[in-house]
């Protein structure tokens, strides 16, 4: 049963970036970022298209499954209210566990779009790149909602994306 936290934009104005705070005393940022450099062809919709990523405040001990209601009710909502727009999750790669984040989103995302397919209408579609020994692979994945009058071209636009930077890593 889902269970989210609260949380509110730091700017309602914009909502780029929301906040809640678990049980455990951990602050969580949800943001958004401007995305549009990656699709110059696309002048018609680059613009609504962000980057969406969360981060904690210090390193969680305990899993708390209320951070990923939390994350997905944030996802419903977002696009319930911005049907046009889209969100790109990439994972970060820093400490190279990546491939374990992508796991954990994705598991996240199919729970949720089983549980509650009928208010959930976003579809999610990935791509990942791996260096020539397939042994560091980064991943990204694409949200839209199934509303959004540009789906298919985003779509399009999104495996673009992967064969550039395909394109890109095997050219360095």
């Amino acid at each position: 049963m889902s269970n989210p936290y609260n949380y509110f934009s730091s700017d309602s104005s914009d909502a780029t970036d929301t906040i809640f705070l678990t049980e455990y005393g951990i602050k969580y940022l949800i943001y958004l970022t401007d995305a549009s450099g990656y699709f110059p062809a696309y002048p018609e919709f680059n613009f609504n298209i962000f980057m969406f990523g969360f981060k904690p405040d210090q390193t969680p001990t305990k899993n708390d499954p209320r951070v990923k209601d939390t994350i997905i009710q944030f996802l419903a909502k977002y696009f319930r209210t911005k049907p046009n727009n889209a969100l790109i999750f990439v994972c970060d790669t820093s400490d190279k566990r990546q491939d374990a984040r992508f796991k954990i989103f994705n598991n996240w995302f199919d729970e949720n779009s089983k549980i509650s397919a009928e208010d959930f209408n976003i579809l999610k579609t990935d791509i990942s790149f791996c260096d020539e020994n397939d042994t560091n692979c980064a991943h990204a994945s694409l949200l839209i909602s199934i509303h959004n009058p540009a789906l298919n071209k985003i779509m399009i636009a999104f495996q673009e994306l992967d064969r550039n930077f395909r394109a890109k890593y095997d050219n360095e």
